[in-house]
């Protein structure tokens, strides 16, 4: 009898073990917006202890994401609203970067996934179209960009367009 006891023990350790694995996956699945979300809201860089590492795949991932915006946006820190205009271009940028990569049927949904996804095809030149639209937004003044100057233009044409 007592052997049967620490089965179902096993059994329940084991299910719930899963069950956490499977949570963590899920969050990791949307984290575009989040990274977005974090690289224009978190504590100003001087002060932020943050693993340089994280900094970085952040920065590359919100650089390839910015081209997908291509009507532009304005994030504006001093608005009240800066929080939720930062998440509203988040959602805009993150579904328009889905969509385009399934269209040519990449399921990656993930920010590190996302980003290596994204780096052959800038270098294929595939994204050049969209990098040009962007620089183009980014002269005339439809993109109000917070993020520091040597962050914000950060991919070049590859290919001939």
């Amino acid at each position: 009898m007592q052997r049967m006891k620490n089965k179902n023990k096993n059994k329940n350790k084991n299910k719930n073990k899963n069950k956490n694995k499977n949570k963590n996956n899920n969050n990791n699945n949307n984290n575009n917006k989040l990274t977005w979300f974090e690289w224009y809201t978190r504590v100003p860089r001087v002060w932020d202890p943050t693993d340089h590492q994280k900094k970085s795949k952040s920065c590359h991932v919100v650089a390839f994401i910015k081209p997908f915006l291509q009507e532009g946006f304005t994030l504006d820190v001093k608005a009240e609203g800066y929080k939720d205009q930062v998440l509203d271009a988040g959602h805009r940028a993150e579904d328009t970067v889905l969509e385009f990569l399934k269209a040519r049927d990449i399921k990656a949904k993930g920010p590190g996934s996302v980003l290596r996804m994204l780096r052959p095809l800038h270098r294929s030149g595939v994204l050049d179209e969209r990098i040009i639209a962007y620089k183009r937004l980014l002269a005339i003044g439809s993109i109000e960009d917070p993020a520091p100057a040597d962050t914000q233009d950060i991919l070049a044409v590859v290919g001939h367009v």
